[in-house]
């Protein structure tokens, strides 16, 4: 199809409309605003959410002894290791212990 026999199958009303709508570069410039605008709200939502502050506690495999570490959370939940595959509960994390010094 030519750019004529196009023409000549679209309405009179509708060629006008696209005539006298917004350009390609004013197009173009919306579609960036509206990118920069959602791009700069999904950064506020991200940075304002408080950082995890889950403990990491460490475990070897009861399997393999491969040195794992889990979220302090996740303690007495199932898990799998990586490198054998062997499933097993999560251990409890180990308590933290005062000062070497500190008598009761």
């Amino acid at each position: 199809m030519t750019k004529g026999s196009i023409r000549r199958s679209i309405p009179r009303a509708a060629v006008a409309r696209l005539e006298g709508s917004v350009g390609a570069v004013e197009l173009t410039l919306i579609i960036l605003l509206v990118l920069l605008v959602l791009g700069a709200g999904g950064y506020w939502v991200v940075r304002s959410r408080a950082p995890r502050e889950d403990v990491l506690c460490h475990y070897r495999c009861p399997n393999c002894d491969k040195k794992l570490r889990y979220r302090a959370s996740r303690a007495g939940k199932p898990a799998v290791c990586p490198a054998c595959r062997v499933s097993s509960t999560l251990p409890p994390p180990p308590e933290v212990q005062g000062g070497a010094g500190s008598k009761h």
